[in-house]
């Protein structure tokens, strides 16, 4: 097309404008046209695609020298997911001459409209045919159709061809832009409010943005959303529509410069159709196009009614509400309040807090690592498990089972069925009123504390320690039971290591007693004035049934440990032992010993557990017993251990032994660290030993009869970083008991699961055998020392807390080593092998997984009779 000098807005011999985005030619003072603005425009394209100005320099001198002597870098070499059309696209744009880009806005604006009617109807609409490509040089790479980066290019498109007097094809293009992309585009006419807030006595210009935008949902299966960095505010709406209004402000000295740096600070997009819409809010963390003052972007979203809603959340502050579709939820890092929510609930965190005090009214399943859970008012049934993190409950009249695994729980209340247990923390619980259920509270390695209110007429069981106030009536050693005024319902007390403290609530004590009466007095339909209209999650504006949520709590991390919900949690005592494969929900009904998270047992109880516990635990070995040893002095870090003699074992002196048996030594997760030596026994495979009596069960019954079991106990940590102890401890072990010292084999969980490793690589020929568990290989340096030493790994494909690639790796790196094959087992045939039909004759190396995301992999493997029919068949080869 000729070039129209007339029509260019830009005069010549003038240095204006922001330098990174100058035409070389106006960089030099010489004679501009047209092509100079379009130039601007694929420098601001640029900056979109790749985050960066295509020139840099330290002063603007230096900028205009780049601008006039220098190419840019290639832009799939900084993004290499950009598409090849648009990287040659925004190359011809900015080529030196001018004669080499594209003539005039209006050949732009229609190769543009091509390229969007393709990308809006890809099925009956070819791609274009890029003629233009033949004479630009261009990244390589293939076409790929990607919505979201002509989502980075808009706003910047929208701006200069504004700016520069848009023609009507220019015009038409940047409508299409805005059809399809809502929130890349601003509208010049009225988008910016300019405010000045004061910061260290000075004034700075804020621009604040809204944009709002609709798609309809017609035959539209689920959301999802990807977000980071964002602030969202979710709500459900009558309309068949998605709805979605942004928020932004940025500090600029001019609308042009808030347009720039929006269009580098906030990326938004929304794609697909049919089987869901897609709808993603970034804010970019690079840190060179920050500014130095305000820049935030607030999203609320309405989705229609009933509609299935996935998240996906990095570091980003949700409030959701009103919301009556299946949702869930994966977020790391952040904040996440919820609300009225109807539908079924399944939110998987990592570093976040999560509070839901008002109204889920269905299922709800929650599981967070490093992070505190506040839950209230829940009228169905919700699920809490946490890893090194507190959890808080108010009053609920539906049914709450919780445990926190390394972290404390406080109750504020008790109406419905509440069931919790801590594992190395302590539960404590006011009860207001009389609950409406039987309850009960456990925890292993902390203590229970219980305050009743005067209007508290409950009938209390407690099994353990007990300290009190009240007069409670001694049943057995060790159960203790109160019933105050007509007896109430049950709450039953069980702790195994600590003590259970009851006392009187007193009306004046400092709990949350107004969060109590917060969550009771939440009536769906009040006027929402900390609704999600508002200015945040706990906001000031109006809000359909908004969230009226507290805000979020503070962090409350808490806790010791990193083993997973561990086998007193969701695995071993939870409800991974019997499973549904085997018709059952496990022994004692939920869990080994019958508690799992407060059940009633298939033995006798919870009593009975808790006294056979402490019996167990002898002074002396004796077959079927655990029984513990103290060092008198340390060796290092490792102070004792704990020794299991099986049930075949000759009740005598180790000479009267008329064979000898294999020995595992077992390394304790981080629960187990510190504490007194007996601790260990209170997860995995101690607690196996001590909890485990059903003769007919096969699955661990190889376990109690023909296996010697030494359970090291250190009290900080690596178990490897004082071999000589464990050499210590097996040479004791040996020459007391009727040890096979060519069968001693090396197994742990999570950190303990670290430790196999490290104590195989540093004692090299003392095992037959190790199975590390949900572990790391990184303290291996040197893989020949594993040699003639058998191997099976166990790891879930989604832990959270070790990665699962490592453990893989490590097995790749064993089979590339010696030559050797694994075999690999999964609940999905692996070359026709699953958890249930493989057979362990004559193999040595053994990967089992699975696709769960629990860090929790011990509790199949140590429930498994092929696990245990593996270990007695490693011998040490000389």
């Amino acid at each position: 097309a000729r070039v129209n000098d007339e029509a260019s807005l830009t005069l010549s011999g003038t240095i204006a404008g922001t330098p990174h985005y100058m035409s070389p030619e106006q960089a030099r003072g010489d004679l501009v046209d047209a092509r100079s603005d379009l130039f601007s425009l694929g420098s601001l394209m640029y900056a979109a695609a790749t985050g960066r100005p295509p020139f840099r320099a330290e002063t603007v001198f230096g900028v205009l020298n780049r601008v006039s002597e220098h190419e840019p870098r290639a832009i799939r070499d900084i993004e290499p997911r950009v598409d090849e059309w648009l990287a040659a696209f925004i190359g011809k744009l900015i080529a030196k001459k001018p004669e080499e880009r594209f003539q005039s806005a209006e050949e732009v604006a229609t190769l543009l409209s091509a390229e969007l009617a393709h990308l809006q109807n890809p099925v009956s609409i070819a791609p274009p045919p890029r003629a233009w490509m033949a004479r630009t040089v261009a990244a390589s790479g293939g076409w790929r159709r990607r919505v979201a980066w002509i989502a980075g290019i808009g706003a910047a498109f929208g701006f200069v061809l504004w700016a520069q007097g848009e023609s009507d094809s220019a015009r038409q293009v940047r409508g299409a832009i805005a059809s399809l992309l809502p929130f890349s585009v601003q509208d010049p006419a009225g988008a910016w409010t300019r405010r000045v807030v004061e910061r260290d006595g000075v004034g700075h210009s804020v621009y604040e943005q809204t944009l709002e935008r609709t798609r309809s949902c017609a035959d539209v299966g689920a959301v999802r959303m990807r977000l980071s960095g964002a602030r969202v505010e979710l709500v459900s709406s009558s309309t068949p529509s998605l709805r979605v209004i942004a928020r932004r402000s940025v500090e600029a000295e001019t609308e042009r410069e808030a347009a720039e740096r929006v269009a580098g600070l906030f990326t938004f997009g929304i794609e697909g159709e049919g089987g869901g819409i897609t709808i993603e809010a970034v804010r970019s963390d690079r840190a060179e196009l920050e500014p130095s003052g305000i820049a935030t972007a607030t999203y609320r979203v309405e989705i229609p009614d009933g509609m299935k809603l996935e998240l996906d959340a990095q570091d980003a502050t949700l409030s959701i509400g009103d919301v009556d579709g299946e949702t869930k939820i994966s977020m790391s890092g952040g904040h996440l309040e919820l609300a009225e929510v109807g539908g079924t609930l399944d939110v998987r965190a990592t570093n976040a807090d999560v509070t839901a005090l008002s109204g889920m009214r269905a299922k709800a399943d929650f599981f967070v690592m490093h992070g505190r859970v506040r839950v209230g008012d829940a009228r169905g049934t919700v699920w809490i498990n946490t890893s090194d993190g507190n959890i808080e409950l108010l009053e609920s009249p539906g049914k709450v089972s919780a445990q926190a695994s390394g972290g404390n729980i406080e109750i504020h209340g008790i109406r419905g069925a509440t069931k919790v247990h801590a594992e190395g923390g302590d539960v404590r619980a006011v009860l207001f009123d009389e609950p409406s259920e039987n309850s009960s509270l456990s925890s292993a390695g902390g203590r229970i504390e219980v305050a009743l209110d005067e209007g508290a007429d409950v009938h209390c069981v407690v099994d353990g320690s007990l300290k009190s106030e009240l007069p409670f009536e001694q049943v057995s050693p060790t159960r203790h039971e109160l019933v105050r005024g007509e007896g109430g319902k049950r709450l039953t007390c069980v702790t195994t290591t600590g003590d259970v403290l009851v006392a009187v609530h007193e009306r004046g004590d400092t709990d949350s007693s107004q969060d109590r009466r917060a969550v009771r007095s939440r009536k769906s339909g009040s006027d929402g004035s900390s609704g999600p209209a508002g200015s945040g999650p706990a906001g000031s504006g109006s809000g359909d049934r908004g969230l009226r949520g507290s805000g979020s709590s503070g962090n409350g991390i808490g806790g010791s440990g990193l083993s997973g919900s561990g086998l007193s949690g969701s695995g071993l005592g939870g409800s991974g032992l019997g499973g549904s494969s085997e018709g059952r929900s496990g022994l004692g009904g939920s869990g080994l010993g019958g508690s799992g998270l407060g059940g009633s047992g298939r033995r006798s109880g919870a009593g009975e557990r808790v006294a056979r516990a402490m019996q167990s635990l002898a002074t002396e070995a004796r077959p079927g017993k655990l029984s513990v040893v103290e060092f008198e002095e340390p060796i290092g870090n490792v102070d004792g251990y704990v020794l299991y003699l099986p049930t075949r074992y000759p009740d005598g002196a180790v000479e009267s032994a008329a064979t000898t048996f294999p020995l595992i030594v077992y390394l304790q997760g981080s629960f187990g660290v510190g504490g007194a030596v007996s601790d260990v026994v209170n997860w995995g495979m101690p607690r196996l030993l001590r909890d485990a009596r059903d003769a007919t069960d096969a699955r661990y019954r190889k376990l109690l009869d023909d296996f010697i079991v030494v359970c090291v106990h250190i009290s900080e940590g690596r178990y490897g970083q004082t071999p000589s102890a464990i050499e210590r401890i097996l040479t004791e072990v040996s020459q007391n008991y009727a040890v096979d010292t060519h069968r001693v084999s090396v197994t742990g969980l999570s950190r303990g699961g670290h430790g196999t490793w490290e104590l195989a690589a540093k004692l090299p020929g003392r095992f037959a055998a190790l199975a590390p568990v949900g572990a790391s290989p990184g303290a291996v340096d040197d893989w020949s020392k594993l040699a003639n030493t058998s191997v099976w790994i166990a790891h879930n494909e989604s832990d959270q807390v070790a990665e699962f690639d490592e453990a893989l790796a490590a097995s790749n790196r064993l089979e590339h080593e010696f030559g050797v094959k694994f075999l690999r087992i999964h609940p999905r045939a692996i070359d026709g092998v699953t958890s249930d039909n493989a057979r362990f004759e004559n193999v040595r190396y053994v990967f089992s997984s699975s696709p769960t995301g629990n860090h929790d992999a011990w509790t199949d493997l140590y429930t498994s009779a092929g696990f245990y029919a593996w270990l007695a068949a490693q011998a040490r080869q000389e």
